[in-house]
């Protein structure tokens, strides 16, 4: 039986990646680089059930906490982390900059930034009573829905 302590920190690691692989989902639209449900639920089945269980969650979880255990102690520092979250802002900036340096100079200008999007739309979609500004209530629904359409704490 796994410790209660584990199981914890085990599920807020699975919380962590699926929120992470729900967001990447979220704001995928045409990037290809990016899993799809389809592709994400597969990863998570390991036996291939068709249904996700707790043992499966618990696995990703476990894995995920040795992998970022890098000295093998069984906690994780700060440092470790940390250095975690760098490799996948790593990663997804060379993703980033792939995807968007239409001259392949290997850096972004603001041209190819800009480029990503319309700026128009954006605010279109912002702007949800079209009154040609973008109200305090708006600018905070906004914020919300950047993640899985939760505010953040919920």
């Amino acid at each position: 039986m796994l410790s209660k302590d584990f199981m914890s920190t085990t599920t807020l690691i699975v919380a962590i990646s699926l929120g992470g692989l729900a967001q990447a989902q979220e704001n995928k639209g045409d990037r290809p680089d990016r899993p799809d449900r389809a592709e994400i639920f597969k990863s998570l089945d390991a036996d291939g059930s068709g249904e996700i269980t707790q043992e499966e969650l618990a696995t990703r979880g476990a894995d995920r906490f040795t992998r970022i255990d890098a000295n093998g102690d069984g906690l994780l520092s700060a440092e470790e982390i940390i250095a975690d979250r760098q490799k996948q802002t790593e990663q997804r900036t060379n993703r980033m900059i792939e995807r968007l340096d239409a001259n392949n100079d290997g850096q972004l200008s603001q041209a190819e930034v800009q480029g990503r999007r319309d700026p128009t739309k954006v605010f279109a979609r912002l702007d949800t009573d079209n009154s040609g500004g973008i109200s305090q209530e708006e600018f905070e629904k906004a914020r919300h829905r950047r993640g899985n359409g939760k505010k953040r704490g919920e």
